[in-house]
């Protein structure tokens, strides 16, 4: 049937209205519409302060649609029981759970599908970069640990059919620290580990193949306005949306201005009041990582499906808006204000700062061999000292030379990636690199990188990228430090601690000053210097300012600490401080920990609703009376 021109069809319609019968059948119908229509003009004031809770904490939702967030308002208004004056001043605590979780569930339901523009440079570089990875996808990978520890036999399982058991040769790699005497290197030598991690030489040529690929795919430079700015980057998600939030909250107690953007990884872990009423007051801003994964990532066989945890790490540096960025791990506090890394040496010259693990580097020489490096016979470093020249310390006896002592090799010690400073612009190529070890990280490179050490992760695969291309970049020499308790003999360590890189490269360049006079002085007596790596290591404690608290055993949970007994001594049952011997900061750590946590869990005028306190079975008066208990006890025993 052909279409009715709109002026026919208005004509036939008017028509309808003529004579006695037909009025009959629509005034009751009018009347109808008319009734509903004003029950809900009545009940649609959208000038009251519910709806302005709402809108605040939906407006800052750009990628929502302006129908859309009143869609949501409407959606939630009738489950927000709210009071306020003219100035719009919000009694938080009325806000309960359900709000904020019907909130969280309107939320959702609009972005089911991503509102980034497609045409967005970061969008285009992921689609790009998703698409080589997922094309050199190695054909062969270990096992998961969890795999291993299954029954189920990978003959029957088509996940697992495509995957070897980690298994060991005749040595096991050691964790050794980086204090440790030279009489450990023979188990850092390259025959000592190889015989360790096996790698089947399928897997090694399904590796070398898929790497030589990528290599070669990626492009070298992104376009122009894809990056701008300095920034620091913070992960959320569940409990560390909660420790996210304590990190900004003392970056922001040093002083520091830079910009923060906190990664929301999938779209269940979204926190509305977080991201739309706390942050922004920060200075900080929610960045939806999951918008920028591609659909075609989805796929069942795909590893991005499977990306969680370290693996968030590489993602979010390539997602921030900054062009360079301080990341740092949500449980890791800032004591010092770090926005003058940007602005200063080693930075400005090298685009990259790594800070260093415990322990040294137990690589696979194998990893060499699958990128094509070739490993020399000469050492051209000691340790961690790769200042003092090498015919000093090659006369040191030592029939086994640490692998990672010689050229060609990644330095030691580990990396400790809870922070990390990257100039994308110069490290580029470098950040796309770890992102494909870390996409293939748990069946593939984290084993290669660690082989089953301390902190097996994404750690090694920065400065691993970067060593690859020949990039520059400053590993800090003063050794990690720990700050912790005594309980009688036994000591409990709590956290890392981190030092501050300008300080240290100015006593790399006063060691170098001093090895300089006193190689001079002995020439001229007729002496032989006698070269001592703890000579060089004490150079570096020398001034030494923390910069970070990693504080990861156990983190800074209020809700963990608190149900844990952490916070107990449990041989007298009497609290007990648990950074007892922090360094003079100028300030009490623990103290402003715990007003922190105090004001956002405790405060009369305002009420934390995160997801993770969703599933917390304690009380909220007893969570504050242990709370306030702790303040109390932290202030009447100070340091």
């Amino acid at each position: 049937m052909d279409k009715l021109h709109p002026g026919v069809l208005f004509h036939q319609c008017r028509r309808s209205f003529n004579g006695v019968y037909t009025r009959r059948l629509y005034v009751p119908l009018l009347l109808i519409i008319s009734i509903l229509l004003f029950w809900w003009l009545s009940h649609g004031d959208y000038t009251t302060t519910e709806v302005v809770l709402t809108r605040q904490q939906l407006v800052h939702d750009n990628s929502l649609t302006f129908y859309e967030k009143m869609k949501a308002l409407d959606d939630a208004k009738d489950s927000i029981d709210l009071h306020g004056n003219s100035e719009n001043i919000i009694d938080n605590d009325n806000i309960n759970q359900a709000t904020t979780n019907k909130l969280l569930k309107t939320s959702n339901h609009l972005n089911d599908n991503p509102q980034i523009d497609s045409n967005h440079p970061i969008k285009l570089l992921f689609e790009k970069l998703f698409r080589i990875v997922d094309s050199v996808e190695p054909a062969i990978g270990y096992m998961s640990r969890n795999e291993m520890e299954l029954t189920i036999k990978p003959k029957r399982n088509k996940s697992l059919k495509n995957l070897i058991p980690r298994i060991m040769g005749k040595n096991i790699a050691r964790d050794i620290a980086s204090h440790e005497s030279a009489d450990n290197d023979k188990y850092l030598s390259k025959s000592y580990l190889e015989s360790c991690l096996q790698v089947p030489d399928k897997l090694f040529k399904s590796l070398k193949a898929s790497h030589e690929k990528f290599v070669e795919s990626i492009p070298n430079s992104y376009l122009k306005g894809t990056y701008e700015g300095n920034g620091i980057v913070i992960i959320a998600g569940d409990k560390f949306s909660w420790l996210s939030l304590l990190s900004v909250e003392n970056l922001r107690a040093t002083g520091s201005k830079l910009p923060v953007e906190v990664m929301i990884p999938q779209l269940e872990e979204y926190e509305p009041q977080l991201c739309e009423i706390i942050l922004p007051k920060l200075n900080a801003r929610c960045v939806k990582l999951y918008e920028f994964l591609p659909k075609f990532s989805q796929k069942n066989n795909s590893e991005f499906k499977r990306l969680s945890g370290y693996q968030y790490k590489s993602l979010s540096l390539l997602a921030s808006r900054f062009e360079n960025v301080l990341f740092l791990d949500s449980d890791n506090i800032p004591i010092k204000n770090p926005d003058m890394l940007f602005y200063s040496e080693p930075f400005k010259s090298e685009g990259m700062i790594l800070w260093p693990d415990f322990w040294r580097r137990v690589t696979h020489p194998k990893y060499y061999d699958i990128t094509g490096k070739q490993i020399g016979n000469t050492r051209i470093r000691y340790w961690s000292d790769t200042i003092t020249p090498p015919e000093l310390y090659n006369k040191v006896e030592n029939n086994d030379i640490a692998l990672h002592d010689l050229q060609g090799t990644i330095p030691d010690l580990s990396s400790e990636s809870g922070q990390l400073l990257v100039n994308k612009h110069t490290h580029f190529s470098a950040l796309l690199l770890s992102f494909y070890y870390n996409v293939y990280g748990p069946r593939h490179y984290y084993p290669l990188f660690s082989q089953g050490g301390s902190g097996e992760g994404d750690k090694e695969t920065f400065i691993a990228a970067a060593s690859f291309y020949s990039l520059p970049y400053y590993q800090v020499k003063k050794s990690v430090g720990v700050v912790g308790h005594w309980d009688g003999e036994i000591y409990h360590g709590v956290g890392m601690i981190q030092y501050d890189p300008i300080i240290d490269m100015k006593n790399g360049i006063r060691y170098k000053e001093d090895l300089n006079r006193l190689i001079k002085e002995h020439e001229e007596h007729g002496d032989i210097f006698q070269y001592k790596f703890t000579d060089f290591l004490h150079y570096f404690d020398e001034n030494a300012e923390p910069i970070f608290f990693h504080c990861n055993f156990p983190k800074i949970d209020p809700i963990g600490l608190i149900t844990d007994g952490k916070l107990i001594n449990q041989n007298d049952g009497k609290q007990w401080r648990l950074y007892a011997d922090q360094p003079n900061l100028g300030f009490d750590f623990e103290v402003r920990q715990w007003q922190l946590i105090h004001h956002y869990f405790c405060s009369t005028d305002f009420k934390l609703n995160l997801l993770y306190l969703r599933d917390v079975k304690l009380p909220h008066n007893e969570i504050c009376s242990a709370i306030e208990a702790r303040v109390a006890f932290l202030q009447s025993n100070p340091l």
